[in-house]
């Protein structure tokens, strides 16, 4: 969710596993429409 009430929901499975070095994953592009991200949530994912 993001300050100006902008968000999704989004399986984890959709994202990628990455390894070490890797640049990391956007989620969610930051702009003066959307704002800053405010709340994520994560969980532990057995792979």
């Amino acid at each position: 969710m993001s300050e100006n009430g902008y968000g999704k929901k989004t399986v984890i499975k959709e994202y990628k596993v990455q390894k070490r070095g890797d640049s990391g994953i956007n989620t969610a592009k930051v702009t003066t429409k959307i704002g800053q991200l405010m709340v994520a949530e994560g969980g532990h994912a057995s792979i």
